[in-house]
């Protein structure tokens, strides 16, 4: 399952099981779990009335536990981010030109063993996706190179 943007991994709540069931499942969990509706149903709605509640927003939180599961999921859902994170500045001061990222781009997918069929176009939308921000331009002294503003090459790899 690929989503370059990151919007996927965002809206998912992660927590690690640390227990398996795998050849001891309850074969009547269902019967037992319908024996239960109204409490569950009790249980649900003051969640529900605490996540309404909560300040300074409402919304449902990620656990603690969860937060590093979580980046791991955006990793592995985006290459196009892990490559941000790794080789590039964010900020508005950063500029770069789409061919110039695109063939760091290229190098870096050959360093990790990702094989991607994309022009520079589709990296140009996919990084925008990633970072909404970055901004699209053609300075006028040269209108055939386009250059994504709010976004560099960072000048050493990062972790």
């Amino acid at each position: 399952m690929q989503d370059q943007s990151g919007a996927l991994a965002s809206r998912f709540v992660v927590w690690q099981m640390r227990e398996s069931f795998l050849g001891r499942e309850d074969f009547d969990l269902t019967d037992k779990l319908l024996a239960e509706r109204p409490g569950i149903l009790n249980l649900a709605l003051e969640a529900l009335d605490r996540v309404r509640t909560r300040r300074p927003r409402p919304g449902v939180l990620q656990c603690k536990s969860g937060l590093d599961m979580s980046q791991d999921l955006a990793d592995l859902l985006s290459d196009v981010k892990v490559f941000i994170d790794q080789s590039c500045d964010i900020g508005p001061q950063h500029e770069v030109l789409v061919s110039t990222l695109f063939a760091r781009w290229q190098l870096w997918c050959a360093q990790q063993g990702i094989r991607h069929s994309w022009g520079s176009n589709q990296l140009s939308a996919k990084v925008v996706s990633v970072v909404p921000t970055i901004r699209r331009g053609r300075p006028r002294t040269d209108g055939r190179n386009t250059k994504l503003l709010g976004i560099g090459l960072a000048t050493s790899e990062k972790k």
